[in-house]
């Protein structure tokens, strides 16, 4: 299968915002919580740019709760290894089992935790197979899932399009380039009413190349 290069993340990105209206730039506020994010990602890791980014968000207004949160959600990213992982060592070590039904006592745990929920059938549409790959392999780690993702929502420090618009950058920058996980937040910021311009802007500060300087 190809990769996804910088050109075709933004050709896909402009693809699904064409009936998106113009909306409002991006806030001075918002992009600076962006570049934090970015700065202080796995990715970068970068102490200097980080405190740097991070005082210019202050600046604009940003609170200590606004940029504790942002390290939280960043500190999620890892996310997207659990995601593929799963479904690659289900794939390799159980072959057609993997596509088997849900035992009785895992779907019990199955409709505990996702049900009919639709933030959990959009993600499975966009990583299918990952949910069940990882409830197969380890119900702990399936159950353990779920709170660990709602963290950043719970700390209320940032509104829902903050938070799409931070794990678009973290999806879209050079270092990641995470498809499944773009998309997702892409259609959930726009549903929260993020206009066209403003998420193009946040994928343009995402598209530029950062040091990894590492930390001794």
């Amino acid at each position: 299968m190809d990769g996804l290069s910088l050109d075709a993340l933004r050709k896909m990105v402009q693809d699904r915002l064409a009936s998106v209206s113009d909306g409002q730039p991006l806030s001075d506020l918002d992009a600076a919580l962006v570049r934090f994010a970015l700065a202080c990602s796995p990715f970068a890791l970068h102490p200097q740019l980080s405190r740097s980014t991070a005082q210019d968000a202050l600046r604009a207004g940003a609170t200590p709760a606004q940029l504790h949160t942002v390290v939280v959600l960043v500190s999620g990213v890892g996310v997207h290894a659990l995601m593929e992982g799963s479904r690659l060592v289900d794939a390799l070590c159980h072959g057609p089992e993997a596509d088997a039904p849900l035992s009785r006592d895992q779907q019990e745990i199955w409709d505990r935790h996702v049900g009919d929920r639709r933030i959990w059938k959009q993600l499975d549409a966009q990583v299918p197979g990952f949910l069940k790959s990882l409830l197969r392999q380890s119900p702990r780690a399936f159950e353990s899932f779920f709170p660990s993702m709602a963290v950043a929502w719970q700390e209320e420090a940032l509104t829902p399009v903050q938070i799409e618009m931070i794990c678009i950058a973290l999806d879209a920058m050079q270092a990641q380039r995470y498809g499944p996980g773009l998309r997702l937040h892409l259609d959930a910021a726009v549903g929260l009413g993020a206009g066209r311009r403003q998420l193009l802007q946040v994928l343009d500060i995402a598209a530029a190349p950062l040091p990894h300087p590492g930390i001794p």
